[in-house]
């Protein structure tokens, strides 16, 4: 097995990477500055007895995120990425074989995720100290994070081996990772009738979380072996997947006409082409100004088929939860929580459809095209934002849709009428939110896929900056959730409103300016680089010496 030979390869090209040091000092700061906030709100309000357990159940659940998001970013794209390219033939050329490669990938795609986590460890260390947990759940809890990221940094390998197009490879990946994470647990509570107590895992073995959730020292005291199986199944089954990738590479590598995938793909990739419809009225004199750049990014069937998607989902949530019984109160936080975690994934695939709108115009030279056209720059800018709406609004309206008929079952059921009314204000601030979230995320999304290296790239830092670092600086001003009950609206839309309001300004007025110049914002930012060193990109000494004669 020569393995080693590119892992090794692949380990000095990252160990030079600046990205190496940034994440994983990111990672430790972030962690530490949850600490410290969570400690001062434990000082202020006298709660230090409760503070430990509550400082490791957010602690655990932020680096879980991160295990699986930043597993599966790691490696989603790093084969197909060299397939698009036409190196991975290359080396097949050699007597390296898929599994080589595959393994080889694993170990320098990993590398900066697990440095990360490493990073965090001694923060999650600081409830055991507090009292709050034992050592057992802490060293259970941090076996399972490390599965966790080797199940998710596999399940994107094994996307990668089965796709060429970055799009898909993504939308892919967060597919299947959602489906056997969150939708294996949400199928196993719909079949014990929404009691949690009624749960036997079987189907959940499969699924990191079931160990996390296990890990627990309440789950793990009554049922210790379903932890350990629980570990073992999403183990085997992260193996299982490393293996297929490894098969799988070595099978469609090669660009054919087909394009290079199983049947399955090159089904969907058909699916998406469609003949553009011929809108009347208004829709068609708006269409024939911006014809070009809203129908390139319009014409895609899958994305216009999401609002069914969703459409779906929320109409099995809700139908499963009514016929089991929305009067028990675990049932109905329990759709609450699901119709949460809906809204996030909206928010991830739109972000992810917003960078690829003009990192793909700009990797495939449309984009110049679109500039040398008679079209002005504000102009290509409000299409390419239309555009992005038309593609969140029905998706939108179909979950306030489903939340609404779901509210109405649950008013039928009970009968406290200002507990009702609460309710119903407190869906629509969060629809207002999540509205107001969307198009952040369009803005931030469009300029971030025009001005970074990577779509992979410019998806991570619009979710981070516009979605998850708010929610860390939140926990920074415990005071706001105290003393100010408007506060925490006002929080989300004003973050919100001040991303729309900086980056319209960008979109409109430096539009051509970027554009023409592609990465041209790609150097360092100065409180990225320490010690105030030059925003100049360090290039590294080559991976091997030169040969001697």
């Amino acid at each position: 097995m020569n393995f080693p030979a590119i892992a090794f390869r692949e380990l000095r090209a990252r160990a030079r990477h600046w990205a190496t040091y940034r994440n994983r000092a990111a990672a430790g700061v972030v962690a530490v500055a949850v600490v410290v906030a969570m400690l001062i709100i434990g000082e202020l309000f006298s709660a230090m007895k409760t503070m430990g357990g509550v400082m490791f159940a957010i602690l655990t659940w932020l680096a879980m995120s991160y295990c699986l998001f930043q597993g599966l970013g790691s490696t989603v794209d790093c084969l197909s990425a060299e397939k698009r390219e036409g190196t991975l033939g290359l080396l097949f050329l050699t007597d390296l074989s898929g599994f080589d490669v595959v393994a080889g990938k694993l170990v320098a795609r990993s590398l900066n995720a697990f440095y990360g986590l490493l990073a965090a460890f001694p923060a999650l260390a600081m409830p055991f100290i507090l009292g709050g947990i034992t050592g057992g759940e802490f060293w259970r809890t941090l076996l399972a994070l490390l599965n966790a990221l080797f199940f998710s940094l596999a399940v994107g390998l094994l996307v990668s081996a089965l796709g060429r197009d970055e799009k898909r490879v993504w939308g892919a990946g967060l597919g299947l990772l959602a489906v056997l994470v969150a939708g294996l647990p949400v199928a196993e509570l719909a079949l014990a009738g929404g009691d949690p107590q009624r749960i036997s895992p079987l189907l959940s073995l499969a699924s990191p979380l079931q160990a996390f959730l296990s890990s627990r020292d309440e789950v793990y005291s009554l049922h210790p072996g379903q932890y350990w199986s629980a570990l073992g199944f999403a183990h085997l089954s992260g193996w299982l997947f490393l293996v297929s990738a490894g098969i799988f590479t070595s099978l469609y590598w090669r660009e054919t006409a087909a394009g290079g995938g199983p049947a399955w793909l090159e089904w969907l990739g058909r699916l998406k082409r469609r003949p553009p419809h011929r809108p009347k009225g208004n829709a068609a004199k708006w269409r024939r100004t911006n014809a070009p750049v809203f129908w390139l990014l319009t014409n895609d069937a899958l994305q216009n088929q999401m609002a069914w998607l969703f459409f779906i989902v929320g109409g099995a949530l809700v139908l499963t939860f009514s016929s089991v019984g929305l009067k028990m109160a675990p049932v109905a936080w329990t759709a609450v929580g699901l119709f949460w975690v809906l809204h996030w994934c909206l928010r991830i695939w739109l972000a992810a459809q917003a960078c690829h709108a003009t990192a793909s115009l700009a990797a495939s030279g449309l984009m110049e095209l679109l500039l040398a056209a008679p079209l002005p720059p504000a102009a290509l800018a409000n299409a390419l934002i239309k555009s992005q709406q038309s593609l969140f609004l029905r998706p939108l309206l179909a979950l306030a849709f489903w939340e609404f008929i779901g509210l109405s079952a649950y008013a039928w059921v009970v009968s406290s009428e200002n507990g009702l009314i609460f309710a119903f204000i407190i869906w629509a601030i969060c629809l207002a939110i999540l509205y107001v979230d969307l198009l952040a995320v369009t803005y931030v999304g469009l300029w971030y896929g025009l001005s970074r290296r990577s779509t992979a790239q410019a998806v991570r830092q619009t979710v981070m900056h516009v979605l998850i670092l708010p929610l860390l600086g939140l926990v920074l001003l415990p005071m706001m959730l105290f003393f100010c009950g408007l506060g925490l609206p006002v929080f989300f839309l004003g973050k919100s409103l001040i991303f729309i309001s900086v980056t319209r300004d960008k979109l409109l007025f430096k539009f051509r300016e970027v554009a023409s110049q592609p990465f041209a914002s790609e150097d360092i930012p100065p409180w990225y680089w320490p010690f105030g060193r030059s925003r100049k990109q360090v290039i590294p000494p080559p991976l091997l010496p030169p040969l001697t004669h």
